[in-house]
C-alpha cells in the first residue's frame, strides 16, 4: 500500500493520532484536496467560535428582558414567576446550545489536527534542516481532547449562575 493510500485511509478512518514521520507521497491533486479540507475546517472552527459568543450574547440579553418584565410593579407574583420561568428555560437552552456549538468546534479542531499531520506539520526532522527550528507546529497542539476556549467556560459558568438566580427569583415571587 502506498504512503498516499495510507494517508488517505488515515483521514477517512480516523486512526489514533500519531506523528507521521515519512511524508506521504501525495500527488498535487491529493495535497490540494487535503489543504482545501484544512482551510474549510479552519473556517468552520472560526464560525462556530463566533457563534458561541454571538448566540449567547443574544440569548442572555433576551432573557434579561424577561427578567425586567417580571419585576414590573403591575405584575402579579404568579405572572412574574411564569415570566421568570421563560428566562430559566432560555438559560437552559443557552447552556445546551453552548455545549453543542463547542462539540462542533472541537470536531473541526480534531479534523485540522489530522490534516496538519498529513501535511507533516508535526515532523521534527522535516523542516529542521531548513532553519534548524524543528517542526512547524509543536506536538502540544496535537493533544486531544480539545480544551474548551475561555468563552465556552465563561458562558457555561454564567448560565449556571443565571439559572440559579432566576430560580431563586421564581421562588421569591411565589413565596411573597
Amino acid at each position: 500500500m502506498s504512503m498516499a493510500a495510507v494517508a488517505l485511509s488515515y483521514l477517512i478512518e480516523g486512526l489514533d493520532m500519531k506523528v507521521l514521520v515519512d511524508r506521504p507521497m501525495l500527488d498535487l491533486h491529493d495535497f490540494n484536496t487535503v489543504r482545501q479540507l484544512y482551510s474549510e475546517s479552519q473556517q468552520w472552527a472560526r464560525h462556530y467560535e463566533g457563534m458561541i459568543v454571538n448566540a449567547n450574547v443574544l440569548i442572555i440579553s433576551a432573557s434579561l428582558v424577561f427578567v425586567g418584565l417580571a419585576f414590573n410593579e403591575r405584575m402579579t407574583p404568579i405572572f412574574s414567576a411564569l415570566i421568570l420561568s421563560i428566562a430559566v428555560i432560555m438559560s437552559l437552552f443557552g447552556y445546551a446550545l453552548t455545549k453543542m456549538l463547542f462539540r462542533l468546534y472541537a470536531d473541526c479542531i480534531e479534523r485540522m489536527i489530522r490534516y496538519e499531520n498529513i501535511m507533516n506539520c508535526y515532523d521534527i526532522n522535516r523542516f529542521d534542516m531548513v532553519d534548524g527550528l524543528g517542526a512547524l507546529l509543536p506536538h502540544t497542539l496535537m493533544s486531544l481532547p480539545v480544551e474548551p476556549p475561555a468563552s465556552v467556560k465563561f458562558f457555561e459558568r454564567l448560565y449556571y449562575m443565571l439559572t440559579t438566580a432566576y430560580m431563586a427569583f421564581v421562588a421569591l415571587q411565589l413565596i411573597l
